[in-house]
């Protein structure tokens, strides 16, 4: 499998040489680093015990080892890594009856965070992490190795039935911290058919900005094409990716910054237009983007600046300025620095409320507030999300709508908000806020998706988009209801993460006669 895996980037990896570095670890029972050869030398090997947290051994390697002995240029270990790989067996380590394999991932990931950063601290690096089962020994176990003691759920998690789960969250939480902290990324690779852990390991890529993927099984075709999108390059020859990046946010003075929510890390910078609310990340107006790709989307959340005696006073006719200053390191080492300056005019909403309403983007704001929902959804009850949704969707209601007092059949709302109500009842029946019939797993990947993506594919995983293909060769996009199911029609369901064809009944029989 991992020479698989090794050769579907093929060309890719490789191509970078003179500016790649590379190491490996292969969890065998016991962590396991692997040092390149320098000079086209024999291989060796260095292990570490699993079951145990591996302290400050990682940076004693590397000060005691000569420098980079255990991250090599890609130049020099290339034919090493290959012949190292292909070589690999399965674990050795028996595993007996009604037991779990011995997995490490805790210690493993403690030693790879730690490597890196004791070599290449502050510099943009990936750790991709190849997932097939979850931890069961040493620090970040989720379960232990006796499969009568199954991985917890929901309902495990609601009635604080999880024995492992808040002290695996406190290690790889700690760990994604210090991988932030000096701009490395950390992507999962998950494929199993029970869980791996995911929602523990779930602070890593959220941090880092790094990718989560979630399969069933690394021999299959979906994701090895999903794997070889993540080396996806541009005309240059580059790979589509950004490291160690920063983006600071500043504003007019009417204009303070409540907060960010995406696969960023806080700076922990104030400055004058930080505000005092706090929405997702917030108490700082500058972001750490560790990894991201020209698909990574960021939600940031403002608020009217105020003071005791009320909120500040807008100049009649003026405007309100935001400007994003996003510097990163692209893939070839080249630095960047983007500056995109934006300005809305100041409106009374009292008097001026026909202008308000224009200005209104029912599909972005639908985005923003499902991230809002989801952050709270980490922390707070399912229900109390559900009832904080409902809230913002009746206070949009009330202040935009049109209606004739106990006559509910008057209720409108304006075109730019017809919508809206449809988006917010998609959101309260999907996947990131109902948890039944989802493990904790996947509710910590579709998050996880959502919070990354850009306005059209989050609307898409809310709202699934459904498209009629007719027989006089049209085709056109329907409602979300049985009305729509024909005999002579054929509909396509995207929701993002799966796709599903329907044949209307003629259609069907037509297949079977074999005239399609």
């Amino acid at each position: 499998m991992i020479a698989q895996l090794w050769e579907e980037p093929g060309g890719s990896l490789t191509a970078d040489k003179a500016s790649g570095a590379m190491g490996l670890l292969v969890m065998l029972g016991v962590g396991r680093t692997a040092p390149g050869a320098p000079g086209g030398g024999h291989f060796t090997g260095h292990q570490a015990p699993g079951g145990k947290p591996p302290g400050a051994e990682p940076s004693r390697m590397v000060t005691q080892l000569p420098y980079n002995r255990f991250i090599q240029p890609m130049e020099k270990c290339d034919a090493v890594l290959t012949d190292l790989i292909n070589e690999l067996q399965p674990d050795p380590w028996p595993v007996p009856q009604g037991k779990r394999p011995l997995r490490s991932v805790g210690t493993a990931l403690s030693i790879t965070v730690g490597l890196l950063e004791a070599a290449y601290p502050n510099t943009g690096a990936r750790i991709m992490l190849f997932l097939g089962g979850p931890c069961t020994q040493g620090p970040g176990m989720v379960v232990d190795d006796d499969v009568k003691n199954v991985i917890r759920s929901h309902h495990d998690i609601e009635k604080d039935n999880c024995k492992y789960m808040r002290k695996a969250m406190k290690h790889y939480e700690a760990l994604a911290n210090r991988a932030a902290q000096n701009f490395h990324v950390v992507d999962i690779f998950s494929c199993s058919l029970d869980q791996t852990g995911l929602h523990e390991l779930r602070f890593l890529c959220n941090y880092t900005g790094g990718f989560m993927v979630m399969g069933d099984s690394f021999a299959s075709s979906l994701f090895q094409q999903t794997y070889r999108r993540v080396f996806n390059k541009d005309a240059q020859g580059h790979f589509l990716m950004g490291f160690a990046g920063q983006m600071e946010v500043k504003t007019s003075r009417e204009l303070k910054v409540s907060g960010c929510i995406g696969p960023c890390f806080s700076a922990n910078i104030k400055t004058s237009n930080t505000g005092d609310q706090e929405i997702g990340i917030g108490h700082t107006s500058v972001w750490r983007l560790n990894g991201f790709t020209p698909g990574t989307t960021l939600a940031i959340y403002f608020e009217v600046a105020g003071s005791v005696s009320g909120p500040t006073q807008m100049p009649p006719g003026g405007r309100g300025y935001v400007q994003f200053i996003t510097q990163y390191q692209q893939a070839n080492g080249q630095r960047k620095l983007r500056v995109t300056t934006a300005c809305r005019n100041w409106v009374d909403s009292s008097t001026q409320l026909p202008h308000m309403i224009c200005g209104f983007d029912q599909e972005a704001a639908t985005a923003l507030i499902a991230r809002m929902a989801m952050f709270r959804a980490e922390t707070a009850d399912s229900a109390d999300v559900l009832r904080w949704l409902d809230r913002q969707l009746i206070r949009l209601c009330h202040k935009f709508g049109d209606y004739r007092k106990d006559d509910p059949a008057s209720f409108r709302l304006p075109d730019e908000f017809s919508f809206f109500p449809q988006f917010m009842f998609h959101m309260r029946r999907s996947q990131f806020l109902q948890v039944f019939n989802n493990s904790p797993d996947e509710t910590a990947y579709y998050r996880h998706v959502l919070n990354k993506e850009d306005c059209s594919n989050s609307l898409l995983m809310i709202q699934p988009s459904l498209t009629s293909f007719n027989l006089d060769g049209t085709e056109e996009p329907v409602l979300l209801d049985t009305s729509s199911l024909q005999p002579e029609r054929v509909l396509l369901m995207d929701s993002f993460f799966h796709i599903l064809i329907y044949q209307g009944d003629t259609i069907a029989k037509w297949r079977k006669a074999g005239y399609l």
